[in-house]
């Protein structure tokens, strides 16, 4: 799979989100969001990837919230 590049799985991450239009857990995210669901990369790395990418998105006003388990 192609690496996809981070503004781009930022933007898939807050459509996919939007779309559900309740809160989603990170099983669900990894499985449909593209750019956390290569099977290739680990899941540490992968689980990284996505706080980082929620701080980005945090960083730029999006308001995201944990909705718990």
């Amino acid at each position: 799979m192609a690496r996809i590049r981070k503004n781009e799985r930022l933007l898939n991450l807050v459509s996919f989100l939007l779309k559900a239009g309740r809160p989603s857990p990170w099983s669900v995210i990894r499985r449909n969001v593209d750019g956390y669901n290569d099977p290739a990369d680990s899941e540490a790395s992968v689980e990284r990837r996505f706080e980082r990418d929620k701080a980005a998105l945090r960083d730029m006003g999006v308001p995201l919230t944990y909705g718990g388990d």
